[in-house]
C-alpha cells in the first residue's frame, strides 16, 4: 500500500502557509489587496469626474502640477533627456515620439508653416530633432515647469528653436504665443473636457495634431477606446493600469468631433 501523501503545489505567494488553514488566510490577503485596489481606483475616478469640467488649471492646480512633474524626475526623464533624435532613431525606434515626428515632416515640408508650438513638452526631442531640419520654421516649446533650459540641457539647440515656461491656455488667450501648427503629444489626455474645448478655440490654428495614448475606458477596461464613440461634451476617463504597475488615469476625448464644434 502506498503511505505517501498527495503534495498540492501552492500559488508561489502562499508556500511559506501550510495546510488548507494557510491556503485560506493568503486568499483572503489576496482578495483584501484586490479589494483595497478596487478602492483607490474608484477613489481615482470619482477625483477625475469631480473635476471634469474644470475649466482651466487654477494656480493651486499649477502648482501641484509643478510639484508633482518635479517628483518625476526620474530614470525615465534621464533617457529621455538624452535622447537626442537622429533620422535613425526615427526610422527604426518607434514609440510616440518618434511615430510624431515621422507624421509632421510632410506637413512642414509643405513650406506652409511658418511657427509650430509644442504644448506639454518638457522634454522636447521633438521640436530639437525638426528644428534641425526646417531652419525656416520657428519652433516654439511651451511647459508649465518653470526650469525648461534644465530639462533640455542635452539635447541639441538650434537658433529657431525657443522654450517658453508658463500654462499654454493662459498663453494663448494672451496672445502671447501663436503658431500655424499646434502639437499634442501625450498632453491633451490630462485635459479636462471643457479645458480642451478652451484650447480649441484659443489657439486659432490652421493645423492642430494630436497624438495622444488611448487606454481602455474604467467604465469599459475590457473594450479598446474609440474616440469617435466618446461623447464630445463628456470626455471618459481611461487607465494604462494594463502597462504600468499601478497605473495612470488620463481624459479620453473624441478628438475629431471637438474639432468639429469648433470649424476643423
Amino acid at each position: 500500500m502506498n503511505s505517501r501523501k498527495t503534495r498540492v503545489k501552492l500559488p508561489f505567494g502562499a508556500r511559506w502557509f501550510h495546510g488548507r488553514r494557510g491556503l485560506a488566510i493568503w486568499l483572503r490577503l489576496r482578495i483584501g489587496a484586490f479589494c483595497l485596489n478596487a478602492i483607490e481606483r474608484y477613489k481615482d475616478l470619482e477625483a477625475y469626474r469631480r473635476t471634469a469640467e474644470r475649466p482651466r488649471l487654477d494656480e493651486k492646480a499649477i502648482e501641484a502640477l509643478k510639484s508633482d512633474q518635479v517628483l518625476e524626475v526620474d530614470g525615465t526623464w534621464e533617457r529621455r533627456s538624452s535622447a537626442q533624435l537622429t533620422d535613425e532613431i526615427v526610422r527604426s525606434n518607434p514609440d510616440i515620439y518618434t511615430q510624431s515626428v515621422q507624421r509632421l515632416i510632410p506637413l512642414l515640408e509643405e513650406g506652409r508653416v511658418k511657427c509650430t508650438i509644442n504644448v506639454g513638452a518638457r522634454v522636447d526631442v521633438i521640436l530639437s530633432f525638426l528644428a534641425k531640419k526646417f531652419p525656416h520654421v520657428a519652433f516654439v516649446s511651451v511647459d508649465i515647469q518653470d526650469n525648461l533650459d534644465w530639462h533640455n540641457q542635452n539635447l541639441e539647440r538650434s537658433a529657431n528653436w525657443r522654450l517658453v515656461s508658463g500654462y499654454a491656455l493662459d498663453l494663448f488667450e494672451r496672445k502671447e504665443i501663436a503658431g500655424d501648427l499646434v502639437i499634442f503629444t501625450s498632453t491633451a489626455n490630462l485635459m479636462t473636457n471643457t479645458e480642451l474645448h478652451s484650447y480649441v478655440e484659443a489657439m486659432n490654428a490652421q493645423y492642430l495634431f494630436f497624438n495622444e495614448p488611448l487606454p481602455p475606458p474604467l467604465t469599459r477596461p475590457s473594450l479598446l477606446a474609440n474616440p469617435d464613440t466618446i461623447d464630445p461634451r463628456h470626455s471618459d476617463v481611461g487607465s494604462d493600469e494594463a502597462t504600468r504597475p499601478g497605473g495612470k488615469l488620463f481624459y479620453l476625448h473624441n478628438y475629431r468631433s471637438i474639432l468639429e464644434d469648433h470649424g476643423y
